[in-house]
């Protein structure tokens, strides 16, 4: 957490005081002059070249591409340094870019037949590749379209002589950073003596800049519209990124008052601390098993250090996002006994790959689907590539002879395709033991309820697997058809709308009622605001994001659950979405302040 300056920068302004609310990227306050940026596209001169420049031209980006390689390892491992180990491998995902061969042979392609300089080739590729992918409504590939823009404009700054990243050119005392759009890389080579947060016009939680700004420990709002019009360099800012608050001229007043927060902060972290290695009961002595979300094994660390029950979903996509190639059966088999075994008792979720099919590599469709949140993902693409499923599934089975594993399987619609889905399970056991591989024959198997028609007929589904995890954004997304990274429909994204309450109610009574448990991976499961709510439902287990485990045992230790549970029987009855908010914010406020205040 950044405290404020001891000393000011410049003198309280006689200005008057302004405000503006964004959204919270990065928690953390911190207050100090602002310096805007104004970021200029790096675009190359049109430049015709001779046959006998065209090798020279191709060294050129070839000595581009090592000088952003050799950045990309640095600001890797810079973020690894900062403990930022899940946030490292962003710029995994950028370096694979460098090698990306359709855009590079494009690129040569265009020097050798169109007698065009390097630089020239290379803009043009990449942008014709943003803009195509642009176009595609899916949340994936727009972040992979940032960072294409990212690395893309990293080597035209080499090949032009622009090589330092812009915000460390600008910078020679501490500042709160302004841009209309920063990217992963900028955020990652900010000085942590030199930035104290950023400000982004444009972005969102799942951003790569904000998970990098996390990863360093820096305070960042986004969101707020001609944010650089409103403020000028060289004025005196306050960002809150808990509340995604800037205050522009900070009153002594509101300096005051921000003083008196950071203490109340400061003492929470360190009761939260204290808590670490205390069972996560309610006052009532109900249980509720807390684990943790990841992609990386590294990011076991964090889950180990604040006391988390193993892993609750370990999503497996990356295997599936590396040099756009599948992976083969051992590679899969040694991560996940790595994983399994770091857990300990707790043991680990896997969730089979839950890809759109236009990102699984030799895809049988020639391009993008026109929706990929309605088109051919999750399940659906394991069933239609069995071959790929079974691999996965006998790298799973081959890992639990290590450690404690369950299978999930993600996107269920129906019970037909759990019973598709369990059959090619024991095919490849038969597999393993007809080979004498050791593995444990009694794995358990959950399917993730995310889809409003399975959460329907979740009673027919139960009697198939052998726990349920809810995931909370897509049957948010499902129930309400509102895309949740679309501008214009986010405020109508809510988890509390009493269409989704109500299906939750229904899948974990189906659950309870065949004799297995259920566990909320979503979004909503790492807010404390309504861990009430899904206490009160009988909710068994919640699996978050590392770094809320702390928050959430706290929240959990300090509700009563029959009172919880009285809570939700009013609200599901016919409370208002709004009403459920209120009321969840009531208790939450009432029993655990501290965490929202």
């Amino acid at each position: 957490m950044k405290k404020l300056h001891e000393e000011r920068t410049t003198p309280i302004s006689l200005r008057a005081e302004r405000r503006y609310q964004g959204v919270g990227l990065s928690d953390g306050i911190a207050q100090g002059e602002v310096l805007t940026l104004y970021r200029g596209v790096s675009i190359p001169p049109k430049v015709r070249i001779s046959d006998d420049q065209k090798a020279r031209e191709l060294e050129r980006l070839g000595e581009a591409l090592e000088k952003t390689r050799q950045d990309l390892d640095a600001l890797r491992t810079r973020i690894e340094e900062a403990g930022g180990g899940r946030e490292a491998g962003i710029f995994d995902a950028h370096l694979m870019i460098l090698e990306d061969r359709m855009i590079l042979d494009d690129v040569e392609k265009a020097v050798r037949e169109r007698n065009v300089s390097a630089d020239w080739a290379f803009y043009q590729v990449t942008k014709r590749y943003v803009e195509a992918m642009d176009a595609i409504p899916d949340e994936f590939l727009r972040e992979r379209m940032g960072d294409v823009k990212d690395v893309a404009q990293r080597v035209l700054r080499h090949m032009l002589g622009e090589g330092t990243p812009l915000v460390m050119r600008e910078l020679s005392r501490p500042h709160i950073i302004a841009a209309r759009e920063l990217t992963p890389s900028d955020t990652a080579a900010m000085d942590r003596d030199l930035v104290l947060g950023f400000l982004n016009e444009t972005g969102s939680q799942t951003s790569h800049a904000a998970i990098i700004a996390r990863s360093l420990g820096l305070p960042a709002i986004a969101g707020i519209p001609d944010l650089t019009d409103e403020i000028s360099s060289g004025e005196e800012v306050l960002i809150d990124g808990y509340r995604g608050l800037v205050v522009v001229n900070p009153s002594q007043e509101t300096l005051d008052e921000y003083e008196r927060i950071i203490e109340r902060h400061a003492q929470t972290l360190g009761g939260l601390k204290g808590e670490v290695g205390k069972p996560t009961d309610t006052i009532d002595g109900k249980h509720i098993v807390l684990s943790g979300n990841i992609e990386f094994k590294r990011e076991m660390a964090m889950i180990t250090e604040n006391g988390g029950a193993g892993v609750g979903l370990f999503r497996t996509e990356f295997f599936y996002l590396r040099d756009n190639a599948l992976p083969t059966e051992a590679e899969q088999a040694q991560t996940y006994a790595e994983v399994a075994a770091a857990c300990e008792e707790h043991g680990v979720i896997i969730r089979t790959f839950d890809l759109g099919g236009d990102k699984l590599p030799n895809s049988p469709f020639d391009g993008p689907e026109p929706n990929p949140f309605l088109g051919w993902r999750g399940i659906r693409v394991s069933l239609g590539r069995p071959e790929v499923f079974k691999t996965q599934l006998r790298a799973i089975l081959r890992a639990s002879a290590h450690g404690k594993i369950r299978i999930m399987f993600p996107m269920v619609a129906s019970p037909e395709e759990v019973v598709q889905a369990k059959q090619i399970l024991e095919a490849a056991k038969a597999e393993l033991i007809d080979e004498e591989l050791p593995f444990d024959e009694n794995i358990e198997v959950g399917a993730m309820i995310e889809i409003p028609s399975a959460a329907l007929v979740a009673d027919l589904i139960a009697p198939h697997v052998d726990f349920f995890s809810v995931g909370t954004n897509d049957l948010t997304q499902y129930t309400l058809a509102v895309d949740r990274v679309n501008d214009r429909v986010a405020p109508l994204f809510r988890s509390t709308h009493t269409g989704v309450v109500r299906l939750l109610q229904h899948v974990v009574k189906a659950a309870h009622d065949a004799g297995i448990w259920v566990g909320v991976c979503g979004e909503t499961a790492g807010d404390p605001t309504f861990t009430p709510l899904l206490v009160g439902m009988g909710v068994d287990e919640l699996s978050v994001g590392p770094r809320q485990i702390l928050t959430i045992r706290h929240a959990i230790r300090q509700l009563d659950s029959s009172e919880c549970a009285k809570l939700v029987q009013r609200l599901v009855a016919g409370a208002s979405t709004d009403r459920i908010e209120e009321d969840c914010r009531a208790m939450a406020m009432r029993c655990y302040p501290e965490l929202l205040s």
